[in-house]
């Protein structure tokens, strides 16, 4: 999976500085906004939103942390996993 994100990154064009696991099953979004404007992102890659959270109301509150606290834009390297 670490190998799709890569190849993903490079083929947009994409600076890749980090690859963050999550430790545990459960989906934190507290405080994701502001690492991200913190770290500078603008774009990040995730391997799919079924990825992220299968419940669709969690993947809406991801991506809402993502792209309306922190501004960046969300991406899907393997949409179809």
């Amino acid at each position: 999976m670490e190998k799709q994100l890569k190849e993903y990154a490079e083929a947009h064009n994409l600076n890749l500085r980090q690859i963050y696991r999550e430790r545990h099953n459960a989906l934190r979004v507290g405080g994701l906004g502001d690492w991200l404007v913190e770290g500078g992102v603008q774009h990040l890659i995730v391997p799919s939103m079924d990825h992220v959270s299968e419940h669709p109301i969690a993947r809406l509150v991801f991506y809402e942390a993502v792209c309306l606290d922190a501004r960046a834009e969300v991406h899907e390297a393997c949409p179809d996993l």
